[in-house]
């Protein structure tokens, strides 16, 4: 009775590790060409925008969810990397396109990165979702947390779309307003703001 007992044991503890050991199902999405990131400020003179479409990156979700179309759920969002080469930011003028690559150091820092920690869900309705975000955002080799609200949706095609902004101050990362011939100096608050289509590339396992 003892050994059958003892039999029975093993197996319910070989059950559980089995179940807790399966890997949990993750989706990869890659971020297409049609994205977009751009960031506005304000001069002693004017308003400038500058943008870039070259965005590179992936963000993972439950494929699950993915599937169904359950974007409100926690775990729906699991990670988010970008990259984004400083030297693709166009304003269209070319001396504040020089300034402005001096100021965010892109000799020794060639790209900004950022790379989301946490999400959690503030609204969901059918294919769409308000998130609180929590990442890391590397601008000029300087690291800063950074919270945001972004919000998703799902299109019919599968295509993913995560839209949010975030207003930033040049000095948090070192990095002092530009200047130009001591006449132009821009404002140290700008405003970040991105577009980004992501479509399912891989499935992969946790």
């Amino acid at each position: 009775m003892a050994r059958r007992h003892l039999h029975i044991m093993l197996m319910s503890l070989f059950l559980t590790h089995s179940t807790q050991a399966q890997p949990e199902h993750q989706l990869e999405l890659a971020i297409q060409p049609a994205s977009k990131l751009w960031l506005e400020g304000t001069s002693t003179m004017h308003e400038y925008t500058a943008k870039t479409t070259l965005i590179r990156g992936s963000a993972v979700v439950d494929s699950i969810a993915y599937a169904e179309g359950k974007g409100g759920q926690s775990t729906f969002l699991r990670n988010v990397e970008i990259t984004i080469p400083v030297n693709t930011l166009s304003s269209g003028d070319e001396k504040l396109d020089e300034n402005m690559y001096d100021a965010l150091k892109g000799d020794d820092h060639e790209s900004i990165t950022y790379r989301m920690s946490n999400a959690s869900v503030v609204y969901a309705v059918g294919d769409s979702a308000t998130l609180t975000t929590v990442g890391t955002l590397s601008v000029g080799g300087k690291e800063k947390e950074v919270e945001m609200t972004v919000t998703l949706l799902k299109h019919e095609d599968g295509v993913l779309r995560i839209k949010g902004y975030t207003d930033l101050l040049m000095t948090d990362f070192d990095i002092d307003p530009p200047t130009f011939m001591f006449v132009l100096t821009t404002d140290n608050k700008v405003k970040i703001s991105f577009d980004l289509l992501l479509q399912s590339q891989t499935e992969v396992h946790k």
